[in-house]
């Protein structure tokens, strides 16, 4: 299966929100904060409701995973402007050739390593480590180096980078990787970030940086959660509440804590009667307090009969009754006073009819009911005697009996003593009314206490009630009379107290009973505390809810864990790039000529990224540099370089300084072929101090028509860095036509040296010119005659070049006069000889000599 479908396959298994992210970073590497945003969101709505609005998530489509396609980089156009970097002349530059090699050459100290040291700090390399400092020499030497790096961008514009030296390296040339020998220990000795991680998967290492990204915002969001974490006081009583606190977590309800926590009525109440209930336990006699409510109990019960019994004689219909029957009075006396006179106006004594006349008439009577026991009162008949004096009655004393009787008798007078019975009877009852005892009842005192409420309501009882018995009482003979009603009294609520008083002695015996103060007292603790607690009850809630929210982003913080994005990535990086990347390794090895080092690589991937080390493939646990030479090492070191560049998903150039230095130097060919060969692919600048090396680059070159561009790193005095093109090389480097145009040059500064010169020193510049020549005949004979089929500095004899060798004895001849002139110039001569010194015509003749030879090969 293509990678590919390998992470289509993976994304099915991913959460929403892991899904929708992955499908943003492959449509856009950069998002932007909004994005980020929106992520971190989706990622919140897993585990918290109020964000399930903010909701936004559209899942990958296996169109969106990309197919991996090399792309074209950033190339160097040219490095100048070097101020304050080493000793480098400011006013020297290296141009580059963009389309293939550029090699520099330069002795040691002559500060070519300057200007790749610069590249080095602004292009990708292992080695970050490396400092570039001023001229040392110079007393002003704390300035700041600088350079400017021209480069040609995607867009095949030029821009110039300003670049400042110990720095971080430039994004724009992230692309572009350095190897130098410190590079090479690095790759050869320690685990190593890889870089030419494919297109496909590089999505971990953004995934999981973004997701890494978003896990510490919400670290952030977390620890501002706990900053903000009301302090709740401690409970120093090991209570239910204290326990509670102790315990609360993102699982406790508001209902929990409410039910904990809030401090109701019957709490308020319950803790006002476990008070009360210590307190008479704490008292020194408490038996004294429940006889003192007894007697309150008993006192008020009088004092409720009292009021009832006033309430019972005092109604509204009493009252009514009683002016009633009072009216009644008033007429039945008017009206028997009529009677009176008309039945006693003519009597011969006075005093009928009053009191004492009747208790004598009623004494009368009884007297008749011993006389006459069997005659009706009054007996007036015949024979009958008085009952007074004894004498017969006669007529006018039977009459007036009998009207003294009717009198008597009649209804009238004995409804008037029927309601004068009634008022008496009523009277007696309110004269005996216990007003006073209401009004003077020590009971008062403590109802007043106790039932303020009351306390108006019984001085209006004793008020009114003073007032109506006392019209009452005085009433009977009053002929207009007003009586008020009594204010109703609540004599519920007096009986109700009395209730609860009642129930609360019961209640006080029991308690004195069972003597539990020490459960009174834990009670009371347990209550207090809840009271405690119902003060910062919204603070408690305000706990949980924070604790309920940090309980959630630690389930979110987990969620954003990159520990699977590893499993997953190191899964597929184990076939995708770490086996493919040692054959790799292995293939550049082999054109190397290195085949025969047993090497292998453990690679190792975190967060999204893999990183690859070195090791030898033995069962021993040794390091590289204990095992390999240095050649070896650095054979191993430049294989990794380059089967890293290899498996990169784009052609960004690379630059070596000096790749051979410590090479055997049977390998020189090898690399020298296989950077040529890269060459084809993208742009490649060395540095180089072995002109062995310079000279095989460049015959590579022409031989597989790569563009190749030559520049030299000259010193010249304390300044280094002075820098020439191909037409100014190591004399070593130089063809025959460059030799002749050299030698040219001289002859005309040979003039100024002739005159200036004396005749022992001018000889000495003559010799070494010749000496010029001279070599400049064996390279033609190499180069023009031979075509190139020997050289000096090949390893090798080019027989397929045989067809071009020209000889003959003409070419032969031209040879061997040039060479004997030549020699003889520069040879140890005897003094004897006294050869004359050339003059400048007859060098510029020797010169043209070769000259002619040279244009015989045209």
């Amino acid at each position: 299966m293509h990678l590919h479908e390998e992470i289509w396959k993976w994304s099915s298994t991913l959460p929403d929100w892991q899904n929708d992210l992955l499908r943003r970073l492959y449509e856009r590497s950069n998002l932007s904060e909004q994005e980020v945003m929106q992520v971190k969101e989706n990622v919140l709505s897993s585990v918290l409701d109020i964000y399930s609005e903010k909701r936004n998530i559209k899942k990958l489509s296996k169109e969106n995973i990309p197919n991996k396609k090399r792309s074209e980089k950033v190339k160097l156009k040219s490095l100048e402007n070097l101020i304050n970097v080493a000793s480098v002349d400011f006013q020297s530059s290296i141009k580059f050739n963009t389309q293939g090699l550029t090699v520099i050459y330069g002795n040691n100290s002559a500060g070519k390593s300057s200007y790749a040291k610069v590249l080095k700090q602004s292009c990708r390399a292992v080695d970050n480590d490396t400092v570039i400092y001023p001229n040392i020499y110079e007393d002003d030497n704390n300035r700041v180096g600088e350079a400017t790096i021209n480069i040609i961008d995607e867009n095949n514009e030029v821009q110039a980078i300003h670049r400042i030296m110990n720095t971080p390296p430039n994004q724009q040339l992230s692309h572009i990787s350095i190897y130098d020998s410190k590079c090479g220990q690095i790759y050869a000795e320690t685990e190593n970030k890889v870089v030419f991680i494919p297109r496909e998967l590089q999505i971990f290492n953004l995934l999981a940086t973004t997701q890494n990204s978003i896990k510490e915002n919400l670290i952030i969001e977390k620890k501002e959660f706990e900053n903000n974490i009301p302090i709740i006081p401690g409970f120093k009583e090991e209570t239910k509440i204290k326990s509670f606190i102790n315990s609360l977590s993102n699982e406790t309800t508001y209902e929990e804590i409410e039910n904990m926590c809030l401090f109701t009525d019957n709490d308020i109440q319950r803790l006002e009667e476990l008070n009360t209930n210590l307190r008479l336990l704490l008292e020194d006699n408490p038996e004294k307090n429940i006889k003192d409510l007894e007697r309150k109990i008993t006192d008020t019960q009088r004092f409720h009969d009292n009021i009832k019994r006033i309430n019972e004689v005092l109604t509204n219909t009493s009252i009514d009754t009683f002016l009633s029957n009072q009216s009644r009075y008033i007429n039945a006396i008017k009206t028997l006073q009529i009677a009176k006179e008309e039945a006693f106006n003519q009597q011969p004594l006075q005093g009928v009819g009053s009191n004492p006349w009747m208790k004598l008439w009623e004494a009368a009577k009884e007297y008749h009911d011993v006389a006459y026991h069997n005659i009706e009162f009054p007996n007036t008949e015949l024979g009958s005697k008085c009952l007074l004096c004894q004498q017969d009655l006669n007529e006018e004393g039977k009459h007036r009996l009998e009207n003294f009787e009717k009198f008597i008798t009649n209804n009238l007078s004995k409804e008037k003593e029927e309601i004068e019975k009634e008022l008496n009877t009523y009277i007696e009852e309110v004269k005996s009314l216990p007003i006073n005892d209401i009004k003077n009842a020590s009971i008062r005192e403590y109802l007043q206490y106790e039932q303020p409420s009351l306390e108006k309501t019984i001085n209006l009882l004793i008020s009114k009630s003073s007032e109506i018995s006392s019209k009452i009482i005085s009433a009977k003979d009053e002929k207009t009379l007003e009586i008020p009603y009594l204010t109703s009294f609540p004599l519920d609520k007096l009986k109700s107290w009395i209730g609860e008083q009642k129930t609360e002695l019961a209640h006080k015996k029991e308690i004195i009973k069972a003597n539990n103060k020490v459960e009174i007292e834990r009670e009371i603790i347990e209550l207090e505390s809840k009271k405690s607690a119902s003060y910062i009850i919204q603070d408690i809630k305000k706990l949980v809810a924070i604790k309920d929210k940090i309980a959630k982003y630690n389930v979110a913080i987990t969620l954003l864990s990159t520990t699977s994005i590893t499993k997953k990535y190191n899964q597929l990086a184990s076939t995708f790039i770490s086996d493919q990347f040692k054959s790799q390794i292995a293939k550049e090895l082999n054109y190397l000529r290195c085949d025969n080092i047993a090497f292998d690589i453990k690679s190792r991937g975190t967060k999204g990224q893999t990183t690859i080390k070195l090791t030898v493939d033995s069962e021993n646990k040794v390091e590289v540099s204990d095992i390999f030479s240095e050649g070896e090492q650095k054979a191993l070191s430049l294989a990794f370089f380059l089967a890293e560049i290899s498996s990169m998903d784009n052609t960004g150039g690379i630059i070596l300084d000096d790749p051979v230095s410590s090479f055997d130097q049977g390998r020189r060919e090898y690399v020298a072929k296989r950077l040529i060969e890269e060459a084809s692919n993208r742009q490649i600048i060395i540095f180089t101090h072995d002109i062995v090396f310079f000279h095989t680059l460049e015959n590579f070159a022409k031989q597989k028509n790569i563009s190749i561009t030559q520049n030299v790193v000259r010193r010249t005095g304390e300044v280094s860095g002075i820098t020439s093109n191909d037409d100014n090389l190591p004399w070593t480097a130089k063809n025959v036509k460059k030799r002749i145009g050299f030698l040219k040059q001289e002859l005309q500064s040979m003039k100024s040296k002739e005159k200036n010169l004396d005749d022992d020193m001018y000889f000495l510049e003559v010799k070494k010119w010749y000496s010029l020549l001279r070599e400049s005949w064996e390279r033609a004979v190499e180069e023009l005659m031979l075509a190139g089929v020997v050289l000096r500095f090949e390893p090798g004899i080019k027989t397929q070049e045989l067809r071009k060798v020209k000889i003959n004895d003409h070419l032969i001849q031209m040879v061997t006069e040039g060479m004997t002139k030549s020699s003889a110039m520069v040879h140890d001569e005897s003094p004897a000889i006294g050869r004359m010194i050339p003059s400048l015509e007859e060098m510029q003749g020797d010169l043209k000599k070769l000259d002619s030879f040279k244009k015989e090969f045209n």
